[in-house]
């Protein structure tokens, strides 16, 4: 396989992760039924009630939901980064010498590693900026 192949590849992995995490935040919105304030019509005589939408995430803030996605990226990228990783090794093994198939095995390898620790680090940042902010 290719360089380019290789780059194809992880960009559309990572594409596809991301539109695997689709997030809507629910709230709870006053609905007026009949009070005269809300431009509803006062003909309908009954008080003023909610409804409650449930939140299925769990989520409040951005915070929450920049590390619910990052999580779920962690989760999704740790198979994958092994593969790739025991893919670099066969590659390595198999190689006998030849100084392309041995750049493409440290390729491999080296950006697995380097995108599995920018997911780190990002999780890591997060959690940094979001503690330098409350506190």
């Amino acid at each position: 396989m290719n360089t380019s192949f290789n780059k194809k590849l992880f960009s559309a992995l990572f594409v596809l992760s991301l539109l695997g995490f689709g997030v809507a935040r629910a709230q709870t919105l006053p609905v007026d039924t009949g009070t005269g304030t809300g431009g509803t019509s006062a003909a309908a005589g009954g008080t003023g009630t909610s409804v409650e939408l449930p939140n299925p995430l769990g989520i409040g803030t951005i915070g929450d939901l920049m590390n619910k996605i990052i999580d779920g990226l962690i989760i999704f990228a740790t198979p994958i980064v092994v593969a790739v990783v025991i893919w670099a090794a066969y590659l390595f093994i198999s190689s006998r010498g030849e100084p392309d198939k041995i750049t493409q095995a440290r390729n491999a390898l080296l950006y697995a590693i380097l995108g599995y620790a920018i997911l780190l680090l990002a999780k890591g940042i997060g959690v940094i900026i979001s503690n330098f902010l409350s506190g």
